[in-house]
């Protein structure tokens, strides 16, 4: 009973409406921050599943003797990085800008696999980039779902 009792004590007060205005700028952020967290899990997912059926490997053989604690350091690492140009660039207004991270990966890939930094098992168009383009196209999908919310 004394719980009702309080939620009928609440007032709305100026100060609450104050912090709903300015709060307009957070949830504009949250938005952003959800796009990248929605971006990154699915991601990651598709590559851990690639990558648990050994598909593919980040192979510094060079620098360590674990090579596969290495690999998920790595992936982790260059996913960060690839993901915040492509949420940035999902977010201009320009179409040929959405369509550049794929081009990033293509080049980014043939420079790893040139210097054997990137093992594929099989073809690299029918495995590694099929399942990076998928993750893209599912970027769009959660872009333009998330601006609707907007």
């Amino acid at each position: 009973m004394n719980g009702i009792k309080k939620y009928k004590e609440f007032k709305w007060r100026k100060r609450h409406s104050a912090l709903i205005l300015q709060s307009k700028y957070v949830f504009f952020f949250i938005l952003k921050l959800t796009l990248y967290n929605t971006i990154h899990v699915t991601y990651m997912s598709f590559l851990f599943v690639l990558s648990l059926f050994k598909m593919f490997r980040y192979q510094p053989v060079r620098f360590t003797r674990q090579p596969w604690y290495v690999h998920y350091a790595l992936v982790k690492l260059y996913i960060v990085a690839e993901l915040i140009i492509t949420t940035y660039l999902l977010e201009q207004n320009k179409k040929w800008l959405k369509m550049l991270p794929i081009l990033i990966i293509l080049i980014s890939d043939a420079f790893l696999k040139k210097i054997n930094f990137l093992k594929v098992k099989g073809s690299y168009w029918v495995t590694v980039f099929l399942i990076r383009f998928s993750a893209h196209l599912f970027a769009f999908l959660f872009q333009k779902w998330i601006t609707k919310l907007y």
